[in-house]
């Protein structure tokens, strides 16, 4: 949480300042009389305190140096009652990063398509179950698998012919008035 005391720059303003300006005054810290500081230094402090603080975070509540474990991010079921969600699940990332996680929020659908001239691999993960029904018993059967990064395999199927020969398909048609 921030310190109200104090005016923050946007994002913005602070990287501008780190590509263009890294002696700028704005990163000497007035409490030290003998040097005067400059991004780097800033950037050094900031990283080194971040680290130390989180470590003795980690290792008092979870006893594991993992972030996953600090952030919480957790699964909640629709109706929203924490009997039927998830537990906290040790997963990386954050809302500025690839995987798009925090405590509350994140990619549910996951894949990974590899282009090659055989015909395309591909990898994926639902935390959700493959049937996609919340009041299911397996809903939740791959949510350590997208907790942890472990993808499964995905068929592709080069022509209908092979998705008759390896699935059963079920085709609903409308009834007429």
């Amino acid at each position: 949480m921030r310190d109200t005391r104090y005016v923050y720059p946007m994002s913005k303003v602070t990287i501008n300042l780190l590509q263009n300006a890294p002696n700028h005054i704005a990163f000497d810290h007035r409490s030290t009389n003998n040097s005067i500081e400059v991004a780097k230094d800033v950037v050094y402090d900031s990283f080194y305190w971040t680290a130390m603080k989180f470590g003795d975070i980690i290792k008092y509540k979870y006893n594991r140096p993992h972030w996953g474990f600090y952030q919480g991010t957790r699964v909640k079921h629709l109706v929203r009652l924490d009997a039927f969600s998830s537990k906290k699940l040790a997963v990386g990332g954050s809302e500025n990063a690839p995987n798009a996680t925090t405590s509350t929020h994140g990619p549910s659908w996951r894949m990974i398509v590899e282009m090659n001239p055989d015909g395309p691999k591909a990898w994926g993960v639902l935390p959700g179950g493959q049937s996609g029904n919340p009041g299911s018993k397996t809903y939740t059967t791959s949510l350590n698998s997208w907790a942890s990064g472990d993808y499964h395999d995905l068929n592709f199927l080069k022509n209908l012919e092979a998705v008759e020969e390896n699935w059963k398909m079920q085709t609903f048609k409308p009834l007429k008035e």
